[in-house]
Parts: structure tokens; C-alpha cells; sequence
């Protein structure tokens, strides 16, 4: 974890900026202004979260009142924009831990909801893959994993050979205990980082642990 200066909090060891008081780590600090600089990182943390309350606020409502007229690549657009708001990454490691507000969380159920509808209404099922992917990635940080792997089967059906969809479907089946059906879709991949030949290795160990049936 990366502590913060300025406020004490704990932040995940990649954060660029204090997720309680706006800090940018790597910014000198006096000590006779530390107050105020306190106060005025606090003071743009809370700007900045407004701001982001009346975005939410938008797309809560696009998203409850969806026009008719709306064609599948607006829809898209929409909900990449959408998505923008909860800066999820696309790639997924195994130590990688994110949390939701009410808010946040609230956006990426009405989302789902309208996924499905537009699936089954309009037969809509070739999103861009990146929309499906971090539709999984929220879905797997919220621990609903049957959610996170229908998304990740999605954009495999968009783009089979997409390796960042494989990655993150085989993590999670890694979470789920799953480590043979992990390590199937690992051997997909068709360019293997060190993360991928890490979790690889681990699983071949686990594998070799677990009681023969």
C-alpha cells in the first residue's frame, strides 16, 4: 500500500493520486503548509466529487430512459462514456482490489439491466469488446462472478483471440477455485506476459497439490 502524505491514507500501491484527499504523490510538502495544502486538496477531492455526482446523475438518467431511436453504436458510445466515469482498468492482476460508492455501483447495475434488454429487445450482442470487458471487470470486483464471466464470454464471442478477455476470464476462474479451466484458457493467449506465466506457475502448483479424484 502507498500512504499518503498529506492525509494518511492508504492507497493502492499503483494510485497516482490520494483517493481521500486529491494528493499527487511525489509533490514536495512543507511541513508549515501542510494545513494548507490539506485543506486545498480536500477542497478539489470534493469539487471534483460533485462533479462526478452530476455526471452520474446524467447518465442515470439516459440510461432509465433509453430512446428508442438510440442505434446500437450510440448505445455503445454511451455506455464507454459511462464506464469512463468509474476509471476501471482493463487489464486485471490478482492483487488488484477495487471498491464501488452507492453510486457507482447503482450506474453499473442500471447498465447491466440495459445490456440485457437491448440484448434480448434488440439483439444487440456485438458491443465494442472493451465495453463488455470492463462490464466484467466491474462486475468481478463486486464478486459477482457469474456476472464478470457472462461479460467476459461475450467479448470472446466479439473477439475470440482478444488476449486481455482471456486474461481476465482466467483469473477469475483462478478466484473460483476453477485452476484447470483457468490454465486452458491461459494456453490461449497468444502473447504471454509475466503476469500470465506468474499465475501459469501458480496454478500448476496448486494443481499438484489438490487431492487426485
Amino acid at each position: 500500500m502507498k500512504k499518503c502524505p498529506v492525509c494518511g491514507e492508504n492507497n493502492p500501491e499503483e494510485s497516482v493520486k490520494c483517493s481521500r484527499c486529491g494528493y499527487v504523490f511525489g509533490e514536495e510538502i512543507y511541513g508549515d503548509s501542510r494545513d494548507d495544502v490539506l485543506k486545498k486538496k480536500i477542497e478539489n477531492f470534493k469539487k471534483y466529487r460533485e462533479k462526478l455526482k452530476q455526471n452520474f446523475s446524467i447518465y442515470f438518467s439516459y440510461f432509465e430512459d433509453i430512446d428508442s431511436g438510440l442505434s446500437e453504436a450510440e448505445f455503445a458510445a454511451l455506455l464507454s462514456n459511462a464506464l469512463s466515469l468509474l476509471s476501471l482498468p482493463l487489464k486485471l492482476s490478482l492483487d488488484m482490489r477495487v471498491d464501488f460508492s452507492t453510486e457507482e455501483t447503482k450506474l453499473i447495475k442500471i447498465m447491466d439491466a440495459r445490456v440485457e434488454e437491448m440484448e434480448t429487445e434488440r439483439g444487440w450482442q456485438s458491443l465494442p469488446v472493451q465495453v463488455y470487458v470492463r462490464l466484467g471487470n466491474a462486475f468481478f470486483f463486486m464478486q459477482n462472478m457469474d456476472k464478470a464471466l457472462k461479460y467476459y464470454d461475450r467479448a470472446l464471442l466479439v473477439s475470440p483471440k482478444y488476449d486481455i478477455a482471456l486474461k481476465n476470464k482466467s483469473l477469475l476462474l483462478f478466484k473460483m477455485g476453477e485452476y484447470k479451466k483457468a490454465m486452458k484458457i491461459l494456453d490461449k493467449i497468444g502473447v504471454e506476459d509475466s503476469e500470465v506465466r506468474a499465475l501459469k506457475q501458480l496454478i500448476l502448483q496448486l494443481i499438484d497439490k489438490s487431492p487426485s479424484p
